[in-house]
């Protein structure tokens, strides 16, 4: 088997795992459940871990304090995320016992940033511009490259960040950080003695989504388009723009 084939059969054999990771993502949707270790708490999430409902019984004060309901609620959600994972991963079993899905077909060469490189630099240029070409394209990939750490320090920058959502009663604050993933709960204790459970769900859901409207909805994904790293990345996916950047135009 030559290079060619054996980098095409690996191509085919990323699509195909790719494929099946893609469909058992599909599979995890919905909402799930998770309880404390107490049994008292129990919170419904959605797959991304934000609040649907807290539920607290009216006898809760009989397990936990006041000062232990917060980290309840959140022993709770991590309850939650982990059945999310579990039925993830038992999607990804299912799509691995299945029979292989097809390959997608690649893209025509000339639809590709390398097919158009070659098809300007072998047949169009002269070997001056062929050249420049080439150099401004390792110039645009040494950018890329020296990009990324940039994005990933901003991402973790918006991670560590702490933004806090506060309920319309005033009775609860919840924080998330600057993606959205909600890392705390935090309750007016000299309330909760004497709070209605009902409020108590209420007021916690009321408090993530003001947190969540002050974060911006903001995600990783959005936190790169904003650095040099996603300029890049829609350069490279205008034609127009990146073949002026590579000097491809006469």
């Amino acid at each position: 088997m030559d290079q060619i084939e054996a980098f095409a059969d690996r191509r085919d054999e990323i699509d195909r795992m790719q494929q099946r990771f893609e469909r058992a993502s599909g599979a995890a949707e919905g909402t799930f459940t998770g309880t404390d270790a107490t049994g008292t708490v129990t919170v419904v999430v959605t797959p991304t871990g934000h609040f649907v409902e807290v539920r607290v019984p009216v006898t809760w004060r009989d397990e936990l304090a006041p000062e232990g309901l917060a980290p309840a609620v959140m022993d709770a959600r991590t309850e939650a995320a982990m059945a999310r994972m579990a039925q993830w991963g038992e999607a990804v079993a299912d799509e691995l016992d299945a029979p292989a899905p097809a390959t997608r077909p690649l893209p025509p060469a000339y639809e590709s940033l390398a097919g158009r490189i070659d098809e300007y630099v072998t047949r169009h240029a002269s070997p001056e511009e062929a050249q420049a070409t080439t150099d401004a394209f390792a110039e645009f990939l040494r950018e890329v490259l020296a990009s990324i750490d940039e994005a990933k320090a901003e991402v973790a920058r918006a991670q560590s960040a702490e933004i806090v959502g506060t309920s319309e009663a005033g009775h609860v604050r919840v924080v998330v950080n600057g993606t959205g993933d909600v890392v705390g709960v935090r309750y007016d204790e000299g309330w909760l003695e004497r709070a209605h459970p009902a409020n108590i769900g209420r007021e916690t859901v009321q408090a993530q989504a003001a947190a969540l409207r002050a974060a911006g909805g903001r995600t990783p994904a959005s936190v790169v388009a904003g650095t040099r790293l996603g300029e890049l990345e829609r350069l490279a996916n205008d034609p127009e723009a990146l073949a002026r950047r590579l000097r491809m135009t006469r």
